[in-house]
């Protein structure tokens, strides 16, 4: 099977060659590090995450969850704190539901304290 949908060449920065990223798909089961999606359902091929400063290459990731990792600049601070505020955020929706409250009003009137 052929994972390359795309020219190697952007890859080839990071010193990897068409094989060496075959392997690494392989052991990933063709699958993004973060979000577990397929290969199969993207149009792109998986993007070869790596450190920007170091150079240190990660592993293969789909485009939006390498893309979320670069808009937070690698930084695992603003991951954690925006996977709390996702999670503060959907208790609340919760309890909104089940309280029957209307959620414009809430959002209007709330303290925000994840």
């Amino acid at each position: 099977m052929n994972v390359f949908r795309e020219p190697m060449g952007k890859y080839r920065k990071h010193g990897i060659s068409e094989k060496d990223y075959a392997e690494q798909f392989k052991r990933q089961d063709g699958r993004c590090l973060i979000c577990g999606k397929h290969q199969s359902e993207f149009q792109k091929i998986l993007a070869v995450d790596h450190d920007h400063k170091s150079g240190f290459l990660r592993g293969l990731l789909c485009f939006s969850c390498n893309s979320v990792l670069g808009l937070a600049h690698d930084n695992p601070r603003i991951l954690i704190n925006a996977a709390r505020y996702l999670i503060y955020c959907k208790e609340m929706e919760l309890q909104l539901e089940k309280q029957g409250l209307d959620n414009l009003q809430i959002f209007l009137t709330r303290e925000i304290t994840p």
